[in-house]
């Protein structure tokens, strides 16, 4: 017996049976909802009959020709030109004021205008008038001139020597991949690959063990790659049934230095991107099942809708307990089932199509942009050569001084780099005075 066909001939019973009690509840309200307007109109048949048109005319609608329609005109319109003189004449009252208004803030303007010309010509002339010069007393400053340092005895005079540039370089043990190289590898951690619409965005990690020689360009092999890893992020393809991977970051570890480092690349399978897996869909009943929730708020809309009564003008209709009843049963099944609907959906979006990758695959690992693979340890004592003649440099520096002043001004004043200002300010009462070293009082 073949299981397909026998899930395929319970779904078609069961919606053979839904349909049908779909069917003989929407007979069964028609039904009713005729018998209650048969008797609903065989009990208004004789009060309609009885029942006077409303007077919507006001009364002025006659038959006869007399004048009563033209003076009841007149009256109105005469009416209507009181309240617009009214209206005009207070109008004409708030524009006076109005007026008014703007002819003080003019006035007051140009007297502020006449305000601020006066303190200009004041300011003016005040500018023109000439000025006593304050006397100046500066006190003298005092200047040291420094000549040639003078030769000394009993001193020797030395500087370091930097060899760093006698020392030979360290071997480049960096290797280049180009664009376009690839190697084979296996999957060491597989992947669900999401197939939604959205899965672009949610990408899952799988990891890669490269095997074997890189191929590169011009029929060449690169053996240092071997036995390293690859991270990367796949997501699926729900059209082609495939897995879109994408490298992430390469790791090798190499006569015992490392490299960890960015990369750009795919993965093929059997020549082709991506790879080859059967898609998995397990939103199926949920979809029915809020097909059929929202079958059913369609339905119950309508039964609310179903003996609703539409009145005229000035007349009025009573409703029936049965009516209410109806509606309300029909409004709460409605929205309840629309809720329901939704819920359905929402929960029909989680249950998102899959490609399922499995491990231990072959593949080929293929790299889209070259790059030059570096030691984490050549580049850190990269770093440390460079900063090795700094700190000579730097200690020299500091054991001779950088001051710059000659011998015998240091022998008076001191070192100067230990030295403050407050050394070298001349006091305020004009006096010099000869400075003397730090710590030291005059």
């Amino acid at each position: 017996m073949n299981l397909n066909k026998l899930i395929r001939g319970k779904q078609r019973r069961l919606l053979a049976i839904i349909f049908g009690v779909i069917a003989a509840f929407v007979g069964g309200l028609y039904f009713l909802n005729r018998q209650a307007a048969e008797m609903k109109a065989s009990k208004t048949d004789g009060a309609d009959a009885a029942q006077v048109e409303p007077d919507l005319t006001g009364g002025s609608v006659t038959n006869t020709f007399d004048g009563t329609g033209q003076n009841s005109l007149l009256v109105d319109a005469q009416r209507r030109e009181k309240q617009n003189r009214d209206s005009l004449a207070t109008i004409q009252k708030d524009f006076k004021s109005l007026q008014d208004q703007v002819n003080v803030v003019l006035s007051d303007n140009q007297r502020l205008q006449q305000s601020v010309r006066e303190l200009l010509e004041k300011v003016a002339q005040q500018n023109t008038q000439p000025q006593i010069p304050l006397p100046q007393d500066s006190p003298p400053r005092p200047a040291y001139s420094l000549g040639p340092v003078p030769i000394q005895t009993g001193r020797i005079d030395h500087t370091l020597l930097d060899d760093s540039a006698f020392k030979p370089k360290p071997p480049d043990n960096t290797f280049w991949v180009p664009t376009g190289a690839f190697i084979n590898a296996n999957v060491i951690e597989g992947a669900d690959a999401n197939a939604s619409v959205r899965g672009e965005n949610n990408l899952v990690p799988m990891q890669f063990k490269l095997k074997g020689q890189a191929h590169l360009p011009g029929n060449q092999r690169l053996s240092q790659l071997d036995n390293c890893f690859v991270t990367a992020a796949a997501y699926g393809d729900i059209s082609s049934e495939r897995a879109i991977v994408q490298l992430q970051r390469l790791s090798c570890i190499i006569d015992g230095k490392h490299i960890d480092q960015p990369v750009k690349g795919h993965v093929a399978f059997y020549g082709k991107n991506g790879i080859k897996g059967v898609p998995v869909m397990r939103n199926g009943k949920i979809l029915g099942l809020a097909f059929t929730a929202g079958a059913l708020g369609g339905l119950g809309q309508s039964v609310s809708q179903v003996g609703q009564t539409v009145t005229g003008i000035g007349a009025t209709a009573s409703i029936s307990g049965g009516e209410v009843a109806r509606s309300a049963v029909g409004s709460g099944v409605g929205k309840a089932a629309d809720k329901l609907a939704d819920y359905y959906i929402e929960r029909a979006e989680q249950y998102h199509p899959i490609i399922p990758i499995g491990a231990a695959n072959r593949v080929e690992v293929v790299f889209i942009e070259g790059f030059r693979a570096k030691f984490i340890e050549d580049e850190e004592a990269e770093k440390a050569a460079k900063q090795a003649p700094r700190t000579v440099n730097e200690s020299a520096t500091r054991s001779q001084g950088n001051n710059g002043l000659p011998p015998d001004l240091i022998d008076r004043l001191g070192d100067a780099s230990k030295l403050s200002i407050d050394d070298f300010v001349v006091p305020a009462s004009g006096k010099s005075q000869p400075p003397t070293p730090q710590g030291v009082a005059p």
